[in-house]
């Protein structure tokens, strides 16, 4: 499980990071900063790595990031600090996807899907295991 939390992690800590005018793209499930150059603009077209992709992987993501809280909240199998560190990476991942909604400006499908995943998902889930950890603190 701590491998699993600590992809989850790495995810969550480079989707928080995508800088101003960049996006993301993916691989193999894995996140990577999409910067825009002429050989990243080829294989992104090649491999079919739009918004469209991103957006499915981030899905897949979130769901699979709240499946593994919930279940480490559920067993009491865990180590607070990796609960700490996701709670941590997940609210920080907010700044990206907010980044990523202003590279897709004019995609105002994309912007809604994206504040429906933080609305909906991300938010609550926050909310789940802050309150969790402060009750075993």
């Amino acid at each position: 499980m701590e491998d699993l939390i600590s992809y989850y992690i790495t995810q969550l800590g480079i989707i928080s990071r995508i800088p101003t005018g960049c996006s993301l793209t993916c691989t193999n499930g894995q996140f990577s900063i999409y910067r825009g150059s002429i050989s990243e603009w080829v294989y992104r077209k090649w491999s079919g790595n739009g918004r469209i992709t991103i957006l499915k992987y981030l899905k897949i993501l979130y769901s699979d990031i709240i499946n593994a809280s919930n279940h480490i909240i559920n067993t009491g199998v865990f180590h607070i600090a990796w609960l700490q560190s996701l709670e941590a990476n997940l609210d920080a991942s907010r700044v990206g996807l907010d980044s990523l909604c202003k590279i897709y400006i004019d995609d105002e499908s994309f912007k809604i899907s994206i504040q429906t995943l933080k609305s909906t998902i991300i938010i609550p889930q926050l909310s789940i295991i802050h309150e969790f950890i402060e009750s075993k603190l």
